[in-house]
């Protein structure tokens, strides 16, 4: 069997590392892409945060965040404070332009962020729980966007078309486009499966 060029598993380690001016914590690129008359058009990151602080500012740019790893964060946003953010808890969306600050729980988190450009790119952020129980039915996700990823935060086993891949935490699968097909094949630890999509607003694609 043929597998697809462009679909490839990215290690953990092998993400562009971008350490904070500030030092409380780093970034961890995955993909992106911009051009010349828009700048960004959309990014995937995961990033590590090492204490409290202000997120910085990104006008013009839709934002989520889903916890991964660590005890997780309370954000105010616009003087107002959110429910906490955990591992347990949904991914949360906000505005760039919004002013915005964490309050570390306790310790590091690492969290999973997509940013689009309002009125240009949008996304959306699934997450499925995955578990070393005998599950019911298969889990089973479909891509409807034009460009999608899917990020392990616990070890797994997945097929897409048929194409065998074993993830681990922080590893992504790029390359997924519309009319994939993810299937868990076996949960080696607790966790999650998150499929980030993204599609320029033109083609019509319903978040």
């Amino acid at each position: 069997m043929t597998i697809r060029p462009t679909l490839r598993l990215q290690r953990f380690a092998d993400h562009r590392l971008m350490p904070w001016k500030n030092g409380k914590g780093e970034t961890r690129e995955v993909a992106s892409s911009e051009d010349a008359a828009s700048g960004l058009l959309w990014r995937l990151s995961l990033a590590t945060v090492a204490g409290s602080g202000p997120f910085s500012a990104f006008p013009g740019i839709d934002r989520t965040i889903a916890v991964m790893a660590g005890d997780g964060m309370v954000l105010t946003v616009e003087r107002e404070s959110q429910p906490p953010l955990t591992t347990a808890t949904e991914p949360f969306a906000f505005s760039g332009d919004a002013e915005v600050t964490a309050e570390s729980l306790s310790g590091e988190t690492t969290d999973l962020n997509l940013m689009t450009r309002r009125g240009v790119w949008h996304h959306r952020l699934t997450r499925r729980r995955l578990t070393r129980r005998p599950l019911a039915a298969p889990l089973t996700l479909e891509v409807q966007a034009s460009t999608a990823a899917l990020v392990f935060s616990g070890a797994a086993q997945v097929s897409v078309n048929d194409a065998a891949f074993t993830g681990a935490f922080g590893d992504v699968l790029l390359g997924l486009t519309q009319g994939d097909r993810i299937t868990l094949t076996e949960a080696k630890s607790e966790g999650y499966l998150f499929l980030a999509e993204f599609a320029p607003v033109a083609e019509g694609w319903a978040r």
